[in-house]
C-alpha cells in the first residue's frame, strides 16, 4: 500500500518528466533554425521589456549569471542581440533586440505554436480545458508561496514568451514559467 505523500511525489515527478520532455522535443523542433528555447525566452524578454542589463535578464529567466552572460554572448556573435550603453548609467550596459533577432524572434514563436500544437494535439478540448484549470491552480498556489520569498524583480508580464506555464503576455506561443518564456522562455 502507497501512502498519500508516495502518490504525489510521483504525481509531481511524473510533471516534471512531461515537462522536460515537452522542453526537449519543443527545442530539437528549433534546432534546424538555430535558435533554442533559452533563446528564444531571452529574445522574448527583450520584446516585452525593452533593452534589459544581464542582471535583470538573469533574474527574469531565473538562470545564473554566467549562463546569461554565455548565451548573451552566443546570441551577439549570431547577430541577435546587441550591448549598448544604458541611458540611465553610463558605467552599465545593456543588452537589446536587433532587426535579425526580431525576425528570428517572429520565427521562433511560429515554429514554437506549431511544435506545441502538434504536441498537444493528442488532447481533445475537454482536456485541454482541464489542463489549463489544473495548470492555473498550480500556477497560483506557486505565486502564493513565491510571495513569501524574496521579489526577484522581474517586471510585470516579465519572464514568459508565452509557453507551457506563462502568463502569455505579448507573444502568441509562451516560451517560459513565471511569465519568464515558459516554454520559449520558459521553464524554470
Amino acid at each position: 500500500m502507497t501512502t498519500p505523500g508516495a502518490d504525489l511525489e510521483d504525481l509531481a515527478d511524473a510533471f516534471f518528466s512531461a515537462a522536460h520532455a515537452l522542453k526537449r522535443t519543443v527545442n530539437a523542433r528549433f534546432q534546424p533554425s538555430g535558435l533554442s528555447l533559452a533563446r528564444l525566452r531571452t529574445l522574448y524578454q527583450l520584446v516585452a521589456n525593452g533593452p534589459s542589463r544581464m542582471g535583470e535578464l538573469s533574474a527574469c529567466l531565473d538562470v545564473a549569471p554566467r549562463t546569461m552572460t554565455s548565451t548573451v554572448d552566443a546570441m551577439v556573435r549570431d547577430g541577435l542581440v546587441e550591448r549598448q550603453p544604458d541611458p540611465a548609467d553610463g558605467r552599465a550596459t545593456v543588452v537589446a533586440i536587433t532587426d535579425a533577432g526580431l525576425r528570428a524572434y517572429e520565427e521562433g514563436r511560429r515554429l514554437q505554436a506549431r511544435a506545441v500544437a502538434d504536441l498537444f494535439d493528442v488532447l481533445d478540448a475537454g482536456q485541454r480545458a482541464a489542463l489549463a484549470e489544473i495548470l492555473a491552480r498550480l500556477e497560483g498556489a506557486v505565486a502564493e508561496a513565491e510571495s513569501a520569498g524574496p521579489d526577484v524583480g522581474c517586471p510585470e508580464g516579465g519572464a514568459s514568451a508565452g509557453g507551457a506555464s506563462t502568463g502569455e503576455p505579448a507573444p502568441a506561443a509562451r516560451p517560459g514559467a513565471r511569465n519568464s518564456g515558459a516554454l520559449a522562455g520558459g521553464a524554470r
